[in-house]
């Protein structure tokens, strides 16, 4: 019997560590880095999965500088997709360990929250530093400081 992409997709969608990937990578462009620390997880795991999940057809990637992000084309998804991913979806939001109770755990979506935060406030600072030291450069250019 020949496989069908619709057995793809549901292979993919069977595990608890690709079903956590998608709730993120619905609402979120991430590298593997990024999901590593969100989700708590080995670098190689992110990578394994998210391979299963791209030949699956659930995520698409980009590249950007020397990373690539990834994120869950929930839109450009076929009818019978959504169908299936709605299901996942469903019964993970009755699920404590991500979205209650246990949110802030690891894999929680308060801890993906919160590691997200994280690198935006570290980016702002970084390009804070960066500009305030360019500043300072130019500010001593002009001034014939240098």
């Amino acid at each position: 019997m020949k496989r069908t992409r619709v057995f793809d997709r549901l292979t993919a969608l069977a595990d608890p560590i690709r079903a956590r990937l998608l709730l993120v990578l619905e609402r979120h462009e991430l590298t593997v880095g990024e999901l590593r620390a969100a989700l708590q997880l080995p670098q190689s795991t992110v990578s394994r999965h998210l391979r299963a999940l791209a030949d699956a057809g659930w995520v698409v990637s980009r590249e950007d500088g020397t990373s690539n992000r990834y994120r869950m084309p929930a839109r450009e998804l076929d009818a019978a997709a959504k169908r299936m991913w709605q299901s996942v979806r469903d019964e993970f939001s009755t699920v404590a360990d991500f979205h209650g109770e246990h949110a802030e755990q690891p894999g929680g979506i308060g801890r993906v929250a919160g590691v997200l935060d994280g690198y935006r406030d570290d980016v702002r600072t970084g390009l804070q530093e960066r500009s305030h030291v360019h500043l300072d450069h130019v500010v001593e250019i002009i001034s014939g400081a240098r």
